[in-house]
């Protein structure tokens, strides 16, 4: 039997109960008893947050250059220390024998300070400042200067060398004039100065450490 007691039905005029009808506005009325839930905190759909850009990073400034030396990425103390020996090598070949000379009784010996090695014993205290003065505070202008005294050495050398008596004759057969090891000291410490003082001359200033300062 129909529920005659919901809401649209309605009596005929015989007392029969018809059904309400599709167009009836009650049929069609929603029930507003149920009203709507808001939605909930789980329900609802979360928004996606727009990314935090990251903060521009200014370029770093380029860092100043040390005192110090390098050629090809590495640093060079090495050259200035071989500058260091070559001038104890051509100080010590001042003062031992330059020229040598053979006879038949013994050998004679010349040693360098009694000519030019007094020169050559001067610049080689001169390169000899020159290279602790690098060593202490790296400048250009000690470089060249003790490769220039490393230049006038070899000169020396080479002249001391090629002017030395030769024996003709008779005299020849007794008697023999040979370089001196000193004189061969002078020239090999010469030639070794001005090979590592170009190297430095040559190189390019080390960038400094971050936060370090020159002295």
């Amino acid at each position: 039997m129909s529920d005659t007691s919901a809401p649209g039905w309605w009596q005929g005029p015989d007392g029969t109960w018809n059904a309400p009808s599709p167009n009836d506005p009650v049929a069609t009325t929603p029930d507003m008893t149920t009203a709507a839930e808001p939605p909930t905190a789980d329900s609802a759909t979360p928004t996606a947050e727009a990314p935090t850009p990251a903060p521009e990073r200014s370029p770093k400034p380029s860092p100043p250059a040390t005192n110090q030396l390098m050629l090809s990425g590495r640093s060079l103390p090495w050259p200035i220390v071989t500058i260091l020996l070559a001038s104890i090598i051509v100080a010590l070949g001042s003062l031992l024998p330059w020229a040598s000379v053979s006879t038949a009784f013994g050998t004679v010996s010349k040693n360098g300070t009694t000519g030019d090695g007094v020169l050559t014993l001067i610049l080689a205290g001169v390169t000899l400042c020159f290279a602790l003065a690098m060593l202490r505070k790296p400048h250009r202008g000690w470089v060249i200067g003790s490769g220039s005294t490393m230049v006038i050495t070899l000169g020396i050398s080479i002249y001391d060398m090629s002017n030395l008596p030769t024996p003709s004759g008779a005299v020849a057969t007794v008697v023999s004039v040979d370089v001196g090891t000193g004189l061969w000291l002078c020239l090999i410490g010469a030639v070794v100065g001005i090979a590592a003082s170009v190297v430095v001359i040559r190189a390019r200033p080390v960038p400094a450490a971050p936060g370090s300062t020159n002295r």
